[in-house]
């Protein structure tokens, strides 16, 4: 009997090792050449970082403060460059107005920096022969200062990113356009149709 026993022990001792590795296999490696799921996410989060990294250092954002004149005449036409650079004035009643006038829904950006400005549903025909606005898209992408260029104060309007020169705003005027009153602010945005840039409705998703 104990003979017995002592042989059935033996053969237990022979097949448990054998279950053992068979249980184990197809299970992947924590040390060795073997990659584990915990360090391949770690990568993969790697490899994402560096690509946002690379993108963002292909696209860096504009210090338009630190801009060169050189740099200015590079980026904008000479027409551009003398009214957003150099306070000029666009001849009233041009090409520019015309196609202004025909342009249906949508955006006026800004040429020198693309900021948003005005929006299509707050301009009217003033018939002074340049684009007009009651009111700018985003109050704070505009702001205004104090010109005497013609030897008497007027309100400047500026682009408050890129500090651009647009135009004018007036206030109190009245307009066969409006029925002979007012605008709804009382204020008439004179801007230089050079440089804005117009964005229709449909495409507008793809201007930042």
């Amino acid at each position: 009997m104990k003979s017995s026993l002592i042989l059935l022990l033996a053969l237990s001792s022979l097949f448990l090792p054998q279950c053992r590795d068979q249980e184990g296999q197809g299970e992947p490696s924590q040390s060795g050449g073997g990659e584990s799921k915990g360090q391949t996410a770690v990568n993969d989060m790697t490899n994402l970082n560096e690509d946002q990294e690379a993108s963002a250092s292909e696209n860096p954002k504009v210090d338009y403060g630190a801009l060169s004149d050189e740099e200015w005449k590079d980026r904008l036409t000479p027409e551009q460059y003398y009214i957003l650079r150099q306070a000029g004035t666009e001849p009233p009643n041009g090409e520019v107005y015309k196609e202004f006038k025909g342009q249906g829904g949508g955006t006026y950006h800004c040429a020198g920096c693309n900021t948003e400005l005005f929006k299509s549903d707050t301009k009217f025909d003033s018939h002074c022969g340049w684009p007009s606005f009651y009111d700018p898209s985003k109050a704070q992408n505009v702001k205004t200062d104090v010109d005497f260029h013609l030897g008497y104060a007027r309100t400047e309007v500026r682009c408050a990113v890129c500090d651009g020169h647009l135009g004018h705003v007036f206030s109190g005027e009245r307009f066969a356009s409006m029925g002979g009153g007012q605008t709804p602010t009382g204020q008439r945005y004179c801007i230089n149709g050079t440089v804005l840039k117009f964005v229709p409705n449909e495409q507008k998703s793809g201007v930042e």
